[in-house]
């Protein structure tokens, strides 16, 4: 009797083995997750649980002052590209997402009708939009 016990742990056993064995080997490789910590990441998860008033100000970091202060913003256009640069509006053309720096040129606001004034209005309102 204890000879069936016996032949019954031994295939238990066996089967959980290769089993275990099997999904090892079929297993997809997990891939690592790698978790950011700062401090700005912190405060903006903080002030999304604490602070959900979406009229309190975003808070300027110095590397975002750094950024701004070494960015252009340019915004794309019906294939052209707009920026300004000592208050003085560039358009340049834009081919396969490339901006064409040998087609930059000043924009000409004198020469143009009341449909392309308005566009220009839009334009440089949404490069001055935040700042």
């Amino acid at each position: 009797m204890a000879m069936e016990y016996l032949f019954g742990a031994i295939v238990t056993a066996t089967t959980i083995f290769f089993t275990y064995r099997w999904f090892v080997k079929t297993a997809v490789p997990r891939k690592s997750i790698k978790i950011v910590v700062s401090q700005s990441r912190t405060n903006e998860l903080f002030k999304k649980v604490f602070m959900p008033d979406p009229s309190f100000p975003k808070a300027t970091s110095q590397a975002m002052k750094d950024f701004d202060a070494k960015s252009t913003r340019v915004l794309i256009i019906d294939n052209e590209a707009y920026w300004i640069k000592n208050n003085t509006v560039f358009v340049a053309e834009v081919i396969d997402g490339e901006v064409e720096k040998e087609t930059t040129r000043e924009v000409d606001t004198m020469a143009m009708d009341k449909v392309q004034l308005k566009k220009m209005i839009f334009i440089v309102e949404k490069l001055k939009e935040g700042l």
